[in-house]
């Protein structure tokens, strides 16, 4: 029998921010932005904006649109992340 073992660094590691992992997962999905900007019925350059680190920006991705992409998608990653952010095992 042989074992394999996953190297990989948890979403936390590779993501550090939420913001972060969504924007892998919309830039990665198959639809791509502009797919992903019409199911939630935004233009694309708005989506873009809405995903943008920059802080000064006043367009927010907010609840509904993380929902929006996760269903667009159909990438879980974004509710794996928060997962793993926040549900601790209290026996650990």
């Amino acid at each position: 029998m042989q074992t394999s073992f996953d190297f990989t660094p948890g979403l936390t590691v590779q993501f550090p921010r939420l913001r972060d992992v969504l924007c892998a997962v919309v830039y990665g999905s198959r639809a791509g932005l502009k797919g992903v900007a019409a199911d939630l019925d935004v233009s694309p350059s708005e989506l873009s904006r809405m995903l943008n680190r920059e802080q000064d920006d006043p367009r927010k991705l907010d609840v509904d649109d993380v929902v929006g992409i996760i269903a667009s998608t159909g990438d879980t990653r974004p509710i794996q992340w928060l997962i793993e952010r926040f549900l601790h095992n209290p026996e650990e």
